[in-house]
């Protein structure tokens, strides 16, 4: 008789995030290599009007009051007052992550973010809840907030990270790094001459790509009107990304000017983003832990626009720190940097060797290979 399939649930905090692409990519590697069912779900979904409030909150906090987030986050201060309001959680139940569970009955869980890992590893905790339980950190660094003792093991994104959990009191034994999961695509991206072709750019052009992340906080009016103005220089090849925003992107489109059309491209969602990264030659972006892993991956130079304070800040310090990014809170900071790396073709390539060294392309393959051996 043919033994049943095992089944594993990924579970993130909320859709269009860099959370759930992780969660998408090691559902990915799952179902092309391995015989095992895979599913997701989100915490959102089963509370969509206190989740989308609270989503709401979030968004305007960081939009308004970013120098507050920061302050708040991974505060060690205020980390006995969360731990009580998680006990209150727990009880009640009120992300209904115990019906999540039942719904799918998975033989083991993976998270992609910090909040669903706490509410089930405090079940574990209290003998609620025998599923093995893993967490996939999503920043380059990990906060307090990731660390439990019932999490059966980690898939960290970076060392700093694995060198993170276990300060924060995680077993060494039970990390593993493997990097941030990305899709299959990014496994054998196109050559720079070969994307170039794809999208009908010049090779022998600078190309630019400026991508905001799922939170659309990059100014990308102004970068378009940076683009636009006479002192940019004409050579250029812009790649503007907007992702699922699609106010901004009318906005962005109408601000187009009609005899920039061949030089400045604007994209809404585009699935293949592997070949706008290749045909890049630098990304503008803020400090996303998914959109810099997949930068990497292809060996394109980021530079990094004031990123969020808390998640984002860590990120942009790490990838500086590696060499693989510049990092400039004023934008004409922004284009004088690009304007410097495309004078200085040594530079651009030591920052694309330097990506090169910290990228982790095969990071879903990893995690399957590893949950494979946890789990015979």
């Amino acid at each position: 008789m043919a033994m049943p399939k095992k089944k594993i649930l990924l579970l993130y905090a909320a859709p269009d995030s860099g959370h759930a692409q992780a969660a998408h990519a090691v559902v990915e590697a799952i179902k092309r290599h391995s015989d095992w069912d895979a599913a997701e779900d989100n915490v959102i979904r089963y509370f969509p009007h206190l989740g989308g409030l609270f989503l709401k909150l979030y968004h305007w906090m960081i939009a308004n009051h970013s120098g507050v987030w920061g302050r708040m986050h991974d505060n060690p201060e205020l980390y006995p007052l969360v731990r009580q309001a998680e006990g209150l959680l727990y009880d009640q139940d009120i992300f209904k992550l115990r019906q999540m569970l039942e719904r799918h009955r998975p033989d083991a869980v993976i998270s992609t973010h910090a909040l669903p890992i706490r509410i089930l590893a405090g079940a574990k905790s209290r003998g609620r809840l025998d599923t093995p339980l893993f967490g996939v950190t999503t920043d380059f660094w990990a906060h307090r907030y990731w660390a439990s003792v019932s999490v059966d093991r980690y898939f960290a994104s970076s060392k700093q990270a694995a060198d993170d959990l276990a300060r924060h009191g995680v077993d060494a034994g039970r990390i593993e790094t493997t990097g941030i999961p990305l899709r299959g695509q990014f496994l054998r991206p196109p050559a720079k001459a070969a994307a170039c072709r794809r999208l009908k750019l010049d090779p022998k052009k600078p190309s630019v790509m400026v991508m905001g992340g799922s939170l659309g906080l990059l100014p990308f009016d102004e970068l378009l009107s940076a683009a636009q103005s006479k002192g940019s220089p004409s050579s250029w090849q812009w790649l503007f990304v907007l992702g699922g925003n699609e106010e901004a992107l009318r906005r962005v489109k109408s601000l187009r000017k009609p005899e920039h059309a061949g030089r400045i491209r604007i994209y809404g969602f585009e699935d293949n983003i592997v070949s706008l990264m290749s045909a890049a030659d630098c990304l503008i972006t803020k400090g996303g832990a998914l959109t810099a892993a997949e930068a990497l991956a292809v060996n394109c130079p980021l530079i990094i626009h004031r990123p969020i304070p808390g998640q984002e800040e860590g990120n942009a310090r790490l990838l500086v720190k590696a060499g693989a990014a510049l990092r400039e809170d004023q934008l004409d900071g922004v284009l004088r940097s690009a304007a410097l790396l495309f004078r200085s073709p040594s530079r651009l390539a030591n920052m694309r060797e330097a990506a090169r060294k910290i990228a982790r392309p095969q990071a879903a393959l990893d995690i399957v290979k590893a949950l494979k051996e946890s789990l015979r």
